[in-house]
């Protein structure tokens, strides 16, 4: 438990620097003015999105299931529901980002009308969200690829995934920008080359753990439909409220005059609020990945020693059910005990 703290730590905290690195740096090129709000805004679109359908909603329902097959299921089964599901998630991330695509500019006016009174700058964002929106297909298929490996204990691989759209970004700013007669257009390609590369980064340690199958399409499968199931949209896509209100408001103000009248303010603001709220998404990130594929895997392995045994429960905790209650009854005080704490702090 602890290695895989350590090693998703690690690979978050370097995430953070690259981060903030590639913020200095686009301030730098960008300034504060209205081609880096454009940019903004056209970020912000997709990643709200990729909050829910990448590692929100579909996240917490894909992991159980997951973690439950490979306990309790053969490996040609685990690798079934795996390509059943990258397939129908494919299959919907490719409508999504298609009709995103068509729809950029009514996308520009619902999280942005305050563009609107600067046609130019409504037009220009428009465009670098046909650019941007593709983004949502690459991250959240390596969001799944990265719960598949969080299951099987790799935890430092997804955690410092999100480092290499930092680099394409700093790299798009440096070294791309010059050459492009609108500079801002550089940093749009940087986001969608860096989302393939966050893909394509984790597929060959699918294949070291046989998990790289093709992906398929069956809407009766057992495993897919049980997730469909469990699909709920959480209070914030990423499991804590300050994400959501953060990814909320940056488009609120982008929504209002503001955004026309104070040149910078939607940039600025998107800095302010990921520097208040890193210190507690680098916890939240590190904790929950873990601490749900640890404990959901304890969990199964004791469902399945309970089935297994002759005996019941009495063979393997000396009482009928003690391991599981007590287990239970832990979990619960866990869990009571960090509501009441973060109640009141």
């Amino acid at each position: 438990m602890l290695r895989a703290v350590f090693s998703a730590g690690a690979g978050t905290l370097v995430s953070r620097v690259f981060g903030l690195v590639r913020d200095v740096i686009i301030a730098s090129v960008f300034g504060a003015g209205a081609s880096a709000d454009t940019f903004f805004v056209a970020f912000r679109i997709p990643n709200f999105f990729r909050r829910l359908f990448g590692e929100g909603a579909f996240s917490h329902a894909f992991v159980p299931v997951l973690s439950e097959y490979r306990v309790s299921k053969s490996e040609a089964e685990v690798r079934d529901l795996v390509g059943h599901v990258a397939g129908t998630l494919g299959a919907v991330l490719l409508a999504v980002t298609a009709a995103g695509i068509v729809a950029a500019p009514v996308l520009v006016y619902v999280f942005a009308s305050g563009f609107a009174a600067e046609p130019g700058q409504a037009a220009l964002t428009g465009s670098l969200l046909r650019l941007t929106f593709p983004y949502l297909l690459f991250i959240s298929l390596t969001a799944f690829a990265g719960g598949i490996l969080n299951t099987w204990g790799r935890f430092g691989i997804p955690a410092i995934t999100p480092s290499l759209l930092n680099v394409a970004l700093i790299a798009a700013a440096i070294g791309l920008a010059p050459r492009f007669e609108e500079p801002v257009t550089a940093l749009a390609w940087g986001v969608l080359a860096g989302g393939a590369v966050q893909l394509a980064f984790q597929l060959p340690f699918l294949w070291r753990i046989r998990m790289l199958v093709r992906p398929r399409i069956r809407r009766a499968h057992e495993g897919v439909r049980r997730i469909v199931g469990l699909i709920r949209i959480p209070r914030s896509p990423t499991g804590g409220p300050s994400t959501m209100t953060a990814g909320v408001g940056i488009l609120v103000v982008g929504a209002g005059p503001a955004a026309s009248a104070l040149e910078g303010c939607v940039l600025g603001l998107g800095h302010d609020v990921r520097g208040a709220a890193a210190p507690e998404q680098a916890e939240g990130c590190v904790r929950g990945a873990t601490m749900r594929v640890t404990l959901r895997r304890s969990t199964n392995v004791t469902k399945s020693l309970e089935t297994a045994s002759p005996g019941g429960s009495e063979d393997l905790c000396g009482a009928p059910g003690a391991c599981w209650k007590s287990s239970r009854t832990a979990g619960t005080t866990a869990c009571s005990s960090s509501t009441t704490r973060r109640r009141f702090t």
